[in-house]
C-alpha cells in the first residue's frame, strides 16, 4: 500500500482492532495476516496480527537499507515522518512482536510517499530585451515563485532565505493551510556571455518557513535552456607571436574598431573595451563582411591582415569566432588622461579625479607622474599614495607593460563660500615623463577645467578645457576630451543603459577615440551616431554622497580643420535606462576665442546664487555694498541675450535656454564677468 504524507507529518501505521487476549503460537508458525489491520483507516491485509504487548518497529528508506532509521513509531502504532526529510520514495519495513517475544513476530511493509509541508515552485520566463529574436546578452529572464502549504496547520513568515538571485518581494506573514501564494517573490536575471557560451542558466532558491513550531524549508534548481545563439565572435589581440593564434599570454585589444558590412553595404564600426564583439544573426541568407582597423593614431604600429568576406550562418552552427591577430611595430607612446570622478566639486565637500596612464607602445622602464592641482583646494587622500609638494605631487612607476594602465584617484577639499564661489572654474592638471622618445608627446599632459556648483544635473556633459579655448594654443594634433555622466535616479537597477550622442558637422567623427569608462561598453558609429550600449549593466539605484549608481565615458575627438576664432562646437547626449524616455543631458559648447582675459576687480567681489539657476538669479557683494548699474547676460559665443539697467541685486533668466552664460556687472566705476548655469 502507498500512502502520501507532507513533512514532517504522523501516519496511523497501525489501528489493531482487537481485544487485549494473548495470542500463542506453536513454534515453527508464524503469526498470520488479517484484514481488519488497518493503515490511516484504511484495510490493509499485509499487515500481522497486533496482539496486547510489547511492539519493536524498524524503518528503513529503500534507498539504503543499512542507513540510520528515519522513520519512528510511537506506542499509538504511529509512524512519525521526520521534519525537512528529502521528498521521495520510501518503502518501511516493520517487524510486530508479542510480549517481547522474538519468535512471535511478522514483518511487513509499507510505501511512503514524503512531500514538502512547504512546496516551493519556479517559472522562467525568457524576455528579448531588443526584441530582434536571437539571444543577446542583455536580455533577461524572469523568474517567478510560487510557495504552497501542503500542511494542515497555518504557515508563518514564508520567504525565500537563499538564491542565486536577488528576489524581489517581502516574507508571506500567515500561509494558511492547503492554499498557494504566486505573486510575493520574482527575480530577474539578466544574461551574460558566459550565459549564452553554456546555452543555459541555472538558478536555485530556498524558501522556508515556521510550521507548528518547527522550521520547515524546501529548495528548487531551474535549468532555463536558451535557444542557440548563431552569429560571430569577432576576437582582436595582440599577437606577439604572430603565430595567427591567441595564446593564453597574449592580450585582448581594444584601441581599434570592427569595422561590419552588411551584404555589401557599410552597416557600422564598432569598439569595444574588451577586443571581443558579437553579431547575432538567424538569417542565412545575410552575408556579412568584417575587418579590423587600428584607431587613426596608432594606425601606422598595430596591423591585422585578416579580412572575412561573404560569411553566413548556417541553421546548425552557433557562435562562428573569427580571429583578428594585431601584429605590433616597436614604437614609445604613453598618455595621460584626467577623468571627473563622481560628484562635481562643491563648496565645502570633496570631489575626485583620476589621473590614467596608458601604455600604448612597448614596455617604459620608468616614468613619472606630475599633478598640479588648482590653488584654491587641498589635496586630503590620494590611491595609491603619492609624492606631495606645494602644487600637488608626483608618482614614479617602473615596467609599464604594453597596454597596461595605471591610475591614481585624487580626492581634494574644496573650501566654502565666501572663500569660493557657485560658478568658479577649477583647473587641475597632470603630465607624465619618460626617459624614451615618444612618437606623440602631445598626449603627455592633460588638464580638466571644472565648474564649482551648488545643485547639479546628475547627467551631464562637459568638455576639459571649459567652454572657451585659446585658438592659438590649439593645434591640428589637439583633441576635444568629453567627460559625459549618468546616474540612475531610480528606485530599481537598469539593465541595460544606452548613450546616443549625435556629432555636430564640425566634428570629425573618424578621429573619435575612447579615453575611459566606467563600465564595459560597446561603441557602434554609424555616420554621425555614437551609441554606447551597456548590456547587462545592472546599474543600482545611485547613494548619496557615493559612486554606486553613477557611470561615465571619457572621449576625445577633433574638430574640422575649419575650425577658426568664432567657431562654436555644440555637444549633448541623451541617456535611455531600460525601456524609460530618454535624459538629455545640458548642451556643452565650446567657442574658440582670440584671448581668455576677462576685465575683472582681480578677486570676484559679488556672489551669484542659485548657480544653477532656473528662474530668479541673485546678485550680492561679497563684505560691502557696491551699486549695480546694469546687468547684461552674454551666450557663450559673446551674444548679449539679456539686459537689465536697475539697482535691483536679481535678475529673471526663466526665458533663457538651459547652458552656460556670461553674468557682467556692471557698477559705477568698474564691472565684473562672472559664469553661471541656466537649467
Amino acid at each position: 500500500m502507498t500512502v502520501n504524507v507532507n513533512n514532517p507529518s504522523i501516519i496511523d501505521a497501525v489501528d489493531d482492532d482487537f481485544s487485549a487476549t494473548p495470542f500463542s503460537v506453536a513454534g515453527g508458525t508464524t503469526a498470520s495476516v488479517f484484514t481488519n489491520d488497518t493503515l490511516n483507516g484504511q484495510p490493509f491485509t499485509s499487515l500481522p496480527t497486533i496482539i496486547a504487548g510489547s511492539w519493536l518497529f524498524n524503518g528503513l528508506p529503500n534507498m539504503n537499507t543499512s542507513a540510520v532509521m528515519l522513520f519512528t513509531f510511537n506506542t499509538a502504532g504511529q509512524m512519525i515522518v521526520p521534519p525537512n526529510l528529502q521528498t521521495g520514495t520510501y518503502t518501511v519495513n516493520y517487524r510486530l512482536c508479542q510480549g517481547g517475544n522474538s519468535f512471535n513476530c511478522d514483518n511487513a511493509a509499507v510505501t511512503v510517499v514524503v512531500q514538502p509541508v512547504l512546496e516551493l515552485l519556479v517559472t522562467s520566463t525568457y524576455q528579448d530585451a531588443n526584441a530582434d529574436g536571437a539571444t543577446n546578452v542583455g536580455d533577461t529572464i524572469l523568474y517567478n515563485f510560487s510557495v504552497k502549504n501542503n500542511g494542515t496547520s497555518v504557515m508563518n513568515n514564508v520567504n525565500i532565505v537563499q538564491s542565486n538571485l536577488t528576489i524581489i518581494g517581502a516574507p508571506i506573514a500567515i500561509l494558511a493551510a492547503g492554499t498557494t501564494n504566486s505573486n510575493a517573490f520574482s527575480a530577474l536575471h539578466t544574461l551574460t556571455q558566459a550565459d549564452i557560451n553554456a546555452n543555459k542558466v541555472t538558478k536555485s532558491a530556498t524558501a522556508s518557513a515556521a510550521y507548528l513550531g518547527q522550521t520547515v524549508s524546501n529548495s528548487k534548481t531551474q535549468v532555463h535552456q536558451l535557444q542557440l545563439s548563431r552569429g560571430f565572435r569577432l576576437n582582436a589581440f595582440l599577437d606577439s607571436n604572430a603565430n595567427g593564434f591567441q595564446d593564453s599570454n597574449e592580450a585582448n585589444f581594444s584601441q581599434g574598431n570592427f569595422n561590419i558590412q552588411l551584404n555589401g553595404v557599410a552597416l557600422s564600426t564598432v569598439a569595444s573595451s574588451s577586443g571581443i564583439y558579437f553579431v547575432y544573426e538567424s538569417n542565412p541568407a545575410n552575408a556579412y563582411g568584417f575587418s579590423f582597423s587600428s584607431t587613426n593614431q596608432y594606425s601606422a604600429y598595430f596591423t591585422s591582415a585578416n579580412v572575412f568576406s561573404n560569411m553566413t550562418v548556417a541553421t546548425s552552427t552557433g557562435v562562428v569566432t573569427l580571429n583578428f591577430p594585431i601584429i605590433a611595430q616597436p614604437f614609445s607612446d604613453v598618455a595621460v588622461a584626467l577623468i571627473p570622478n563622481g560628484l562635481p566639486p562643491r563648496p565645502g565637500f570633496n570631489y575626485s579625479n583620476i589621473i590614467k596612464i596608458t601604455n600604448f607602445g612597448t614596455t617604459v622602464a620608468t616614468g613619472t607622474i606630475t599633478f598640479v592641482k588648482n590653488n584654491a583646494v587641498s589635496i586630503t587622500s590620494t590611491s595609491p599614495l603619492t609624492t606631495s609638494n606645494a602644487s600637488g605631487f608626483t608618482y614614479n612607476f617602473t615596467n609599464l607593460a604594453p597596454m597596461q594602465s595605471v591610475s591614481i584617484t585624487v580626492v581634494m577639499q574644496i573650501p566654502t563660500i565666501p572663500t569660493v564661489s557657485l560658478g568658479d572654474v577649477f583647473v587641475n592638471s597632470a603630465s607624465i615623463t619618460t626617459t624614451m622618445t615618444e612618437v606623440f608627446s602631445i598626449n603627455n599632459t592633460a588638464s580638466l577645467s571644472q565648474i564649482v556648483v551648488g545643485s547639479f544635473d546628475p547627467n551631464d556633459k562637459m568638455e576639459a578645457r571649459g567652454d572657451k579655448i585659446l585658438f592659438s594654443t590649439f593645434t591640428n594634433n589637439d583633441f576635444l576630451t568629453y567627460t559625459l555622466r549618468f546616474e540612475n535616479t531610480g528606485t530599481f537597477q537598469a539593465e541595460n543603459v544606452r548613450v546616443i550622442d549625435v556629432l555636430d558637422n564640425k566634428l570629425d567623427e573618424t578621429t573619435i577615440r575612447m579615453v575611459d569608462c566606467s563600465h564595459t561598453y560597446h561603441l557602434i558609429r554609424s555616420g554621425k551616431n555614437l551609441i554606447w550600449r551597456f548590456d547587462g549593466i545592472d546599474l543600482p539605484p545611485s547613494v548619496a554622497n557615493t559612486n554606486i549608481g553613477h557611470g561615465y565615458i571619457t572621449f576625445q575627438i577633433k574638430p574640422k580643420p575649419a575650425y577658426a576664432i568664432g567657431t562654436v562646437i555644440p555637444n549633448f547626449a541623451a541617456i535611455y535606462f531600460d525601456f524609460n524616455p530618454p535624459i538629455i543631458t545640458n548642451t556643452f559648447t565650446s567657442t574658440f576665442v582670440q584671448a581668455l582675459n576677462i576685465q575683472t576687480f582681480g578677486s570676484s567681489n559679488f556672489m551669484v546664487y542659485p548657480n544653477p539657476s532656473s528662474s530668479i538669479l541673485n546678485i550680492t557683494s561679497k563684505g560691502f555694498l557696491m551699486d549695480i548699474r546694469s546687468i547684461e547676460i552674454f551666450d557663450v559665443a559673446g551674444k548679449n541675450v539679456l539686459s537689465a539697467n536697475h539697482n535691483s541685486n536679481q535678475i529673471d533668466v526663466q526665458k533663457l535656454q538651459n547652458g552656460i552664460y556670461l553674468l557682467k556687472i556692471n557698477t559705477n566705476n568698474a564691472s565684473e564677468t562672472l559664469r553661471f548655469i541656466k537649467n
